[in-house]
């Protein structure tokens, strides 16, 4: 399914209601949004060189996360999640390097989401193989 680049896709992933995937217009979400930027910021989590565009390998820093374990999972834009991988950041090692080959996917709209001690960072991306 194509989505405008007006529309955003959001999953309730606890929903006990089909489907649990939602699209909504997003400029009736902005105003909502610039008030939750300040939640982002303040999640502990902080990634480094995250661009939009990507192609054969996703590549970024994590330079905080609120604990020393964190997750990364790769969805695409129905929420599906494509992979997930578990990654620790021992002491003095910051930033941590993150490399999630993706050669083989299809181009098109992902979300990368980043899970820290129950904090989470969601990006917007896209992959042009």
């Amino acid at each position: 399914t194509y989505l405008d680049e007006d529309k955003i896709l959001f999953s309730c992933e606890n929903s006990s209601v089909a489907p649990s995937v939602f699209e909504v217009n997003s400029s009736a979400l902005k105003l909502s949004a610039e008030k939750q930027i300040s939640t982002y910021q303040s999640s502990g989590i902080i990634v480094n060189e995250f661009p939009a565009h990507f192609a054969k390998t996703i590549k970024f820093e994590v330079v905080s996360s609120p604990d020393s374990h964190f997750s990364v999972e790769l969805r695409d834009k129905r929420w599906k999640k494509i992979s997930s991988e578990k990654f620790v950041i021992t002491e003095g090692a910051a930033p941590y390097s993150v490399l999630i080959p993706v050669g083989k996917l299809r181009s098109g709209t992902y979300f990368v989401k980043i899970i820290s001690d129950e904090k989470s960072l969601v990006r917007k991306i896209k992959i042009e193989n």
